[in-house]
C-alpha cells in the first residue's frame, strides 16, 4: 500500500503544471460537491423522517379520541372500524388498540404477514431500521382506558433518499464537468506564461543565448517573475560581455606577460651563464696567484732554513691554505646559489672518509692540546654510495667549527647507524660534540644563514666568513639529509648531521668485526681522558677484547696496556712515556708533534690523535697471537715517484702567468727535470709541432688562444709521433668544464693550485698509462 502511494506521489510530482492544477481543481470541486450533496441528502432524510413521525402522532391522537367511547363501552366493532380507516395511508403497516389490562382490543394489519406488536413499555415514538412506531395512552378523566400503537414502514423515506441521491449525483457530475471545462479554459492564463518561461530557459541553457527575453502578459506574480528573469538574462549577458572583454584583455595580458617571462627567463639564463663564466674566471684568477704562493712556500720548505725563517715560511703556507679555503667556500656557495651543484654517487669507505676528515682538521690544529676522537657504531656498513668529497667537506666544516670555538676540553664525533623505519630508509647520524663556548639561544635559529656567526665579537675574535655551516647545511639538504644543532651557551655545542645511505654490500666494516683470536686479549686502559677511555672501551669491546679497569686486579694479567702521554709540554710527555718498562706491551697515546721524540726515547708503540681504527687494530694484532693479517693501505701506480725514470722526458708548460710558471719550474727542479715553457696557446702549438714532447701541461685559460683551442689544433695538426700526453691546468672543476677538457682531447687535468705531489702524480699517471698501452700492444 505504501509503495502504491509513493508511486502515485512520484507520478503526481512528475506531471506537468497544467495537469497538477487540473487535478487540484478537480479534487477540490469533488470534495466540495460531495460535502454539499451529503449535507443536502442528510437534511432531506431528517425532514422526511420527522414528517412521518408527525403524521403518526396526529393519527394516534385522532384514533385515541375516537376510541375512548369504544373502550368505555367495550365496543370492539366500532374500534376496528376506526382502525380500518388507516387503509387510506399506504405507509401504515399496522395499528393495535390495547385495553387497560394490556389485551388487544382492536387491530389493523395492512398485510396478514405483518406481526402484531406487543404492549409497549413506554409511550412515544420509536425508530428501527425498517419502520417508525408511535404509541399513546388513552384515558378519560384521568382514568387509563388503554393504549394505541401505530407502525409505518420507511418506503417513502427511502424513496425520497434515493431521489435526493440521484439529484445530488447529477448535480455533482454536471458541476464537475463544468468545473473541468472552465478550468481548462482558464488554465492557459497561468500555464501558457509558465510554459513560455520554461521553453525560454531551455533555449538559453541549450544555446547559451542570453539575448532572449520573455513576453510579459500581465502584472501579476507571473509578470513579476517574467521581469525578474528578463533582468537576470540582461545581467548575465552584461556579465558575459564583460567576461569576454576581460578574457580578450587577459589573453593579451597573458601574451604580454608570457613574452616578458620568456624575455626574463632568457635574461636569467644569460645571467646564469654569465655568472657561471664569471665563477670560472674568478676561480681561475683567484687560484692562479694562490698556486704561486702555496707552491713557492712549499718549495722554500725544502731549503735548508734556520728555525726563524722556517717558521715564517710555515706562517705564509698556513695563511695561504686558509685563504684558499675561504675562496673555496665562496665559490661553493656561489655554485649552490646558482643551482649548479652536482653530487656524485660512487662507492666509498665510510670509516675512512670520517677518519680523513678528522685527520685534515687535526693537522690544521696540530699545536692545540685538545682531546679528540671518533666513536663508531659497530653496526656501520662497510661501504656506501654517495659523494665522498662532499661528505668529507661537511664533516671538515663541522669539525673546523668545533675546533675554532674550543680552547680546551674535547672534540668528539659519534657515528650512529639508524635502521630503516616507517619514516624512511636507513640513515647515518654523525654528531660532532665540543666543549667550547657554545651558541646563545637567540643565535641558534640563524646559525645556518649565509655570512652569519653567533655574534659580531665571535667574528672578530675567531674570524671566518660564516659560510662553512651554510654550505654544509645546503649540501646536507641536497643529499636528502639534514643538520641540526643543540647548544648551551658556555658549555658546548652538538651538531647532528644525518643522511640516508645506500649500501654497496651487507657486510659490516672493520668497526664491528671481532678479532680472529682463540682467546680474547685482556687490555688495561690507564690514565686516559674520559672521552678517549669511552671511545676505546666501546671499540675494543666490539672487537671482543676484555677490558681491565684501573681498580681491577690483577693488572698484571693484562695482555696490552694502553695509557696516556698527552701533555701540554713535550718533555713532560717524554718523561711520562719513559716511566714504563720497555719489556711491557704498551701503547702510548700522544699528540702528533710529541710523537717523534717519544718514539726516539722509548720502545713503546705510539698512537697519535686522532686514533685511526686500522692503526689501533694493527698494534693489537702485533702483540697477540692471531691468524688475522694487519691492514695495509692500498697502493696505486702514483704512490711512489720514480724520478730516475723521468730524466729523459720532454715536458712543455703552457702558462700565461709568470708566477705560476716560476713555481712550476721550481717544482720541476726539485724533481730534477728541465722543461720548456710557452706563455700562450699559439706559442704552445708551434712548440709542440716543432718538437716531440712527451708531456704538455696546458693552462685552460690563456690569452691569444686558450688551452682548449690549442689542444684541438694540436690533435688535428700533429703527427702520431708528435701527439703528446696533455694535462690541463684548470681552476674550474665543474662537470661541464671537465667535459669540455675531455672533448678537446686532453688526457688528464690538475685542479689549481697544484702542489708538487699533484704534479708528480700526474707524471706517474702518464707513465702508468703508457706502460699499460705498451704492454697491451706487445700482448697483441
Amino acid at each position: 500500500m505504501t509503495s502504491l502511494i509513493n508511486k502515485h506521489k512520484s507520478r503526481f510530482r512528475s506531471a506537468s503544471i497544467s495537469n497538477k492544477i487540473l487535478l487540484i481543481v478537480l479534487a477540490c470541486s469533488i470534495l466540495s460537491l460531495i460535502l454539499i450533496s451529503a449535507s443536502s441528502v442528510y437534511r432531506d432524510y431528517k425532514m422526511t423522517a420527522h414528517r412521518q413521525l408527525d403524521q403518526l402522532r396526529s393519527m394516534a391522537g385522532i384514533l385515541s379520541s375516537n376510541s375512548v367511547a369504544s373502550l368505555r363501552f367495550n365496543d370492539q366493532e366500532t374500534a376496528n372500524e376506526y382502525l380500518a380507516s388507516l387503509r387510506s395511508e399506504p405507509n401504515i403497516t399496522c395499528a393495535v388498540l390495547f385495553d387497560a389490562d394490556g389485551q388487544v382490543f382492536a387491530d389493523y394489519h395492512r398485510d396478514k404477514s405483518c406481526p402484531t406488536p406487543s404492549m409497549p413499555d413506554t409511550v412515544g415514538e420509536q425508530t428501527s431500521a425498517r419502520s417508525f412506531s408511535f404509541s399513546q395512552k388513552i384515558d378519560l378523566s384521568g382514568k387509563e382506558l388503554g393504549t394505541i400503537i401505530i407502525k409505518s414502514d420507511k418506503n417513502e423515506l427511502w424513496s425520497q433518499l434515493y431521489m435526493s441521491l440521484l439529484i445530488s449525483s447529477l448535480v455533482l457530475v454536471v458541476a464537475l464537468t463544468i468545473s473541468i471545462l472552465l478550468a481548462k479554459r482558464l488554465l492557459p492564463l497561468i500555464t501558457d506564461p509558465l510554459e513560455e518561461l520554461a521553453n525560454l530557459a531551455h533555449r538559453v541553457s541549450e544555446d547559451r543565448n542570453y539575448s532572449l527575453r520573455a513576453r510579459k502578459r500581465n502584472s501579476d506574480e507571473i509578470g513579476m517573475l517574467v521581469d525578474s528573469i528578463n533582468f537576470m538574462l540582461a545581467s548575465v549577458r552584461q556579465r558575459d560581455q564583460a567576461i569576454n572583454e576581460t578574457n580578450r584583455n587577459l589573453e593579451q595580458l597573458v601574451a604580454d606577460r608570457t613574452a616578458k617571462l620568456v624575455e626574463a627567463r632568457e635574461r636569467a639564463e644569460t645571467a646564469l651563464e654569465t655568472k657561471s663564466d664569471f665563477l670560472a674566471t674568478m676561480s681561475h684568477e683567484l687560484r692562479t696567484p694562490m698556486n704561486a704562493i702555496i707552491g713557492m712556500s712549499s718549495v722554500l720548505q725544502f731549503e735548508d732554513l734556520d728555525e726563524s725563517r722556517a717558521r715564517q715560511i710555515e706562517v705564509i703556507r698556513k695563511s695561504s691554505v686558509n685563504l684558499l679555503d675561504l675562496i673555496n667556500d665562496i665559490l661553493d656557495f656561489s655554485k649552490i646559489e646558482a643551482n649548479r651543484l652536482e653530487l656524485e654517487n660512487n662507492a666509498f669507505d665510510l670509516v675512512a672518509c670520517i677518519e680523513e676528515a678528522m685527520d685534515i682538521t687535526a693537522a690544521a690544529k696540530r699545536n692545540n692540546r685538545l682531546v679528540y676522537c671518533v666513536n663508531f657504531d659497530p653496526t656501520l656498513p662497510s661501504h656506501i654510495k654517495g659523494d665522498v668529497t662532499r661528505v668529507r667537506q661537511i664533516l671538515v666544516n663541522l669539525l673546523n667549527n668545533a675546533f675554532k670555538f674550543t680552547k680546551k676540553g674535547t672534540v668528539t664525533m659519534d657515528v650512529f647507524h639508524l635502521p630503516a623505519d616507517r619514516r624512511g630508509s636507513e640513515r647515518i647520524q654523525i654528531s660532532v660534540r665540543d666543549t667550547g663556548i657554545g651558541i646563545p639561544e637567540e643565535s641558534l635559529k640563524s646559525i645556518f644563514e649565509s655570512f652569519t656567526q653567533a655574534n659580531g665579537s665571535t667574528s672578530r675574535e675567531f674570524g671566518g666568513t660564516g659560510l662553512g655551516l651554510t654550505i654544509s647545511y645546503r649540501l646536507a639538504l641536497a643529499m636528502g639529509g639534514d643538520i641540526k644543532v643543540e647548544s648551551e651557551y658556555g658549555t658546548g655545542s652538538v651538531f647532528h648531521f644525518t643522511m640516508p645511505i645506500n649500501r654497496v654490500d651487507s657486510l659490516n666494516s672493520i668497526v664491528g668485526k671481532p678479532l680472529a683470536v682463540k682467546q680474547p686479549p685482556a687490555i688495561l686502559l690507564k690514565n686516559l681522558p674520559n672521552a678517549l677511555d669511552t671511545s676505546l672501551r666501546s671499540q675494543l669491546t666490539a672487537w671482543g677484547c676484555k677490558i681491565i679497569g684501573d681498580n681491577e686486579l690483577p693488572i698484571t694479567d693484562a695482555d696490552i696496556k694502553i695509557t696516556s702521554a698527552l701533555c701540554e709540554d713535550e718533555f713532560r710527555a717524554v718523561e711520562m712515556a719513559t716511566r714504563f718498562p720497555s719489556s711491557e706491551r704498551i701503547i702510548l697515546l700522544a699528540h702528533s708533534d710529541h710523537a717523534p721524540l717519544i718514539r726516539k726515547t722509548t720502545a713503546a708503540s705510539v698512537l697519535t690523535l686522532p686514533i685511526r681504527i686500522r692503526d689501533l687494530r694493527n698494534l693489537i694484532l702485533k702483540f697477540i697471537d692471531s691468524s688475522e693479517s694487519p691492514f695495509t693501505d692500498e697502493t696505486t701506480p702514483f704512490a711512489a715517484y720514480p724520478t730516475e725514470k723521468w730524466k729523459d722526458l720532454r715536458i712543455l708548460l703552457a702558462e700565461d702567468n709568470e708566477l705560476s710558471r716560476n713555481v712550476f719550474l721550481h717544482h720541476m727542479e726539485l724533481i730534477g727535470l728541465e722543461i720548456d715553457t710557452a706563455s700562450n696557446g699559439v706559442d704552445a702549438c708551434e712548440l709542440v709541432l716543432e718538437n716531440n714532447y712527451d708531456l704538455v701541461f696546458m693552462d685552460v685559460r690563456m690569452p691569444v688562444k686558450d688551452g682548449i683551442q690549442a689542444t684541438r689544433e694540436i690533435r688535428e695538426k700533429a703527427l702520431d709521433k708528435q701527439k703528446p700526453w696533455i694535462v690541463g691546468f684548470t681552476a674550474n672543476t665543474e662537470p661541464e668544464a671537465l667535459l669540455d677538457i675531455k672533448k678537446a682531447g686532453m688526457n688528464d687535468y690538475l685542479a689549481k693550485p697544484a702542489l708538487i705531489g699533484n704534479i708528480a702524480e700526474a707524471i706517474n699517471r702518464y707513465f702508468f698509462q703508457r706502460h699499460r698501452s705498451t704492454t697491451t700492444c706487445k700482448d697483441a
